[in-house]
């Protein structure tokens, strides 16, 4: 967000300052003519003058206020955007917010605008509908008028294929040139991660592989919602998951042949920087553990501990998991009383809601292999513990590899 948008947010969002302009056009009921340095469809009071050019974006997000009932609520329109602060001329009278606000709402109405939010020193309005959509928002403080305007349009993505300098899987935006990449077979990378409103950092550790990208001489820098935009959906078609957004930074994981990735875009506009870490795999019982391990395991402690391979984020076994169940279904097939509850147990990096409900499916997904392989229904049960019972320090590499496991516990 720019500036001038972070001041119009902090203008709404302190409704106690006081303020006096004076727009004697709109006063008098006339329509002002809309001139280069106004944001169509609108004009500016004719006591007001423009403090710049226009701002202007070819894709960009503005955040608008709107009424649902009683209650307000903010919905981001995305699009391109234009942008004016207009500053009360030098010598004239200041007029009250009511005064400045009534007399825009009364120019949008002839313009054919539905008003959406009205209050002392904010309107918003929509004009058109559906893929034709122009949102309009009007804020004032003391001796100033702030208009934002959204032609609302769809996403289209311009982001490169992966060449030169970029990491393997992921291009560039065109108008940006990637710096010497940094690569380190083994290091450290602290990542953002976000529950809900809650967030947290990890480390996460293995091979790294950084670039910066700078603006190329005489280009026009993308905005950040663009860049960021173009990198989520990149992103997404890799099948990875989005832990952690602002307006600047994105954070996601992925698995993409075997190998888990953390990633994360940050932009600044005029830069972006891209940090990866490919995370290193970590072993920590031979694989798959035999009859004669397992049944000493429960014998002894009446549970043991399995780690299986699942598809990213998903309660699907892969096929190097029959290896691993396998000795778990001829144990129970040469021991016919013996029960057990399978326990699936994740890492925190996603809400703990969706862990939930990840580690109750891929304990039943067990279920289903060794139900599979002859083993009757009735001698197992699933339980789904989430990020609940952490065996590990979910902050580092290889304490969340230890906490994704399933346990198998005698009954």
């Amino acid at each position: 967000m720019t500036d001038r948008r972070q001041n119009a947010a902090i203008s709404r969002a302190r409704p106690s300052r006081c303020l006096g302009v004076a727009i004697a056009g709109l006063l008098l009921g006339a329509t002002p003519a809309v001139a280069a340095s106004d944001c169509p469809p609108l004009g500016h009071p004719s006591r007001y003058v423009a403090a710049e050019e226009p701002e202007r974006e070819d894709f960009d997000g503005i955040d608008f206020t709107i009424r649902k009932g009683d209650d307000a609520e903010t919905v981001t329109i995305l699009g391109r955007t234009c942008s004016q602060r207009y500053l009360l001329a030098k010598g004239a009278q200041p007029l009250g917010d009511g005064e400045i606000h009534s007399s825009y709402r009364a120019q949008l109405t002839k313009l054919g605008a539905q008003v959406l939010f009205a209050e002392d020193r904010s309107t918003s309005a929509r004009l058109g509908h559906g893929e034709k959509e122009t949102w309009i928002a009007i804020w004032s403080q003391a001796g100033e008028i702030d208009v934002m305007v959204v032609e609302k349009q769809p996403f289209k993505s311009t982001l490169t294929a992966p060449a030169g300098g970029d990491y393997r899987l992921l291009g560039h935006m065109p108008n940006y040139v990637a710096g010497t990449p940094d690569r380190k077979s083994a290091a450290q990378l602290g990542f953002m991660v976000q529950d809900g409103d809650d967030t947290y950092g990890v480390m996460v550790e293995g091979a790294k592989y950084a670039v910066s990208y700078t603006l190329k001489v005489g280009s026009e820098a993308n905005s950040d919602v663009e860049i960021q935009e173009n990198y989520r959906q990149a992103l997404q078609a890799l099948d990875a998951s989005v832990v952690y957004t602002e307006p600047r930074t994105l954070v996601a994981v992925l698995e993409k042949d075997g190998q888990m990735t953390w990633v994360s875009v940050h932009s600044q506009e005029s830069q972006i920087d891209l940090d990866v870490i490919e995370e290193k795999t970590f072993q920590f019982a031979p694989r798959p553990l035999g009859e004669d391990a397992l049944r000493s395991a429960l014998d002894k402690d009446g549970r043991v501990t399995l780690y299986i391979d699942f598809d990213f984020n998903k309660p699907t076994l892969k096929p190097s998991a029959r290896a691993s169940l396998a000795p778990v279904a001829t144990l129970l097939q040469d021991n016919p009383a013996l029960r057990l509850t399978v326990e699936s147990h994740t890492d925190d990096v996603e809400p703990q809601e969706f862990n939930l409900k990840l580690s109750d499916d891929r304990a039943k997904a067990v279920i289903d292999a060794l139900a599979a392989a002859g083993i009757a229904r009735d001698r197992l049960s699933a339980a789904g513990f989430g990020s609940g019972k952490p065996v590990g320090d979910n902050t580092t590499s290889e304490g969340r590899a230890r906490n994704r496991r399933i346990e198998l516990v005698k009954g």
